[in-house]
């Protein structure tokens, strides 16, 4: 199965999709200011500046672990997300 099948079946459970602390970063966190202005600032232009569109292709680059994917779903017609694991690089 493709990835992108995955994240299809996923969408039904975004609430679960993996590391929501870094979309909703907890003030607990002493480091919670980086995440929270990252996860403000992608929510903001999502829906100020692609509000109405649909389908869209989204290339998420340097995502980590795609945490930002759910603000992304209801616009992404396809969603390809990409980054660099340092550990294949050694």
């Amino acid at each position: 199965m493709n990835p992108w099948d995955v994240e299809k079946k996923n969408r039904e459970n975004l609430r679960d999709w993996p590391f929501p602390e870094r979309r909703y970063p907890s003030s607990d966190n002493p480091d919670h200011l980086g995440p929270k202005g990252l996860s403000l600032t992608v929510q903001g232009a999502v829906a100020s500046e692609l509000a109405g569109k649909k389908n869209l292709k989204i290339l998420d680059v340097g995502c980590g672990q795609k945490p930002f994917y759910p603000f992304f779903e209801p616009i992404a017609g396809e969603y390809i997300g990409t980054d660099i694991i340092e550990r294949l690089l050694s």
